[in-house]
């Protein structure tokens, strides 16, 4: 009997939590994706963050901001701090690997990665699997609608549930949030804009000028961005939302 009330006690939390932050009843995104998954897309994050080792979100971190880097870690800090930071590497670690569990149980045929995986290609089409195709929010990026359009809604409730459950809701929600961020950071500009060399210029048929963003000096510090700009319907941040 108390191990009953133990599981009802959580469920209402989860519950609870969401109704906050979306006014859903479900752990998953607000807004559903009902198409087929992009498992071309979800193949070749999944192998830019990897090497022999398996996967390492800093690997694909670094594979999606090549020499600029150093200069999106430290706008990440200074936009949420280390602890949510350090949290999304964490999360995006467990996420991948959760996902991946899904995948070899019910036996899903993936396709190869794309060859060569182009970095710049990977960030355009991340953040391009998130705009979402109609209703109010229609033309704007959603990370929550991103997550469904790599591995579908069924996945995304289930791995939502495995986050809630292993991490507090206040964690959950800053994941998404950063995860918004570096997808939102990495897109394609409208000037020639080069990562490294195995990145391609933004724009490759315009004539060469200035990359429209810098590097960030150590001591300038980026403008605040809210949570609602970043993560979309995606669970948001809130000090009081700490169950486990």
């Amino acid at each position: 009997m108390q191990t009953f009330h133990r599981h009802a006690a959580f469920a209402a939390a989860i519950i609870f939590a969401c109704t906050l932050v979306g006014g859903a009843t479900r752990p998953a995104a607000a807004i559903p994706y009902t198409g087929t998954p992009d498992l071309k897309l979800t193949v070749d994050l999944v192998t830019a963050g990897s090497n022999k080792n398996g996967f390492d979100t800093k690997l694909l971190f670094a594979k999606m901001y090549g020499s600029n880097m150093a200069a999106e870690a430290q706008r990440l800090h200074h936009r949420y701090g280390s602890v949510p930071v350090t949290d999304f590497f964490t999360l995006m670690d467990f996420t991948i690997a959760d996902v991946l569990r899904m995948v070899k149980r019910d036996k899903v045929a993936l396709p190869t990665a794309s060859d060569p995986l182009v970095a710049s290609q990977l960030d355009s089409n991340l953040l391009g699997a998130g705009i979402v195709p109609s209703g109010r929010r229609a033309g704007r990026y959603d990370v929550g609608y991103m997550i469904e359009h790599l591995i579908s809604h069924p996945y995304h409730h289930e791995l939502m549930m495995d986050l809630y459950h292993k991490y507090p809701a206040g964690e959950v929600a800053s994941f998404h949030t950063v995860l918004a961020s570096v997808v939102k950071d990495s897109a394609p500009r409208p000037t020639a804009f080069s990562r490294g060399s195995m990145m391609r210029s933004r724009n490759p048929a315009a004539p060469s000028q200035p990359a429209a963003v810098s590097p960030l000096p150590a001591t300038t510090a980026p403008q605040p961005e809210s949570s609602a700009q970043s993560a979309g319907s995606s669970p948001q941040p809130a000090a009081s939302q700490q169950p486990r």
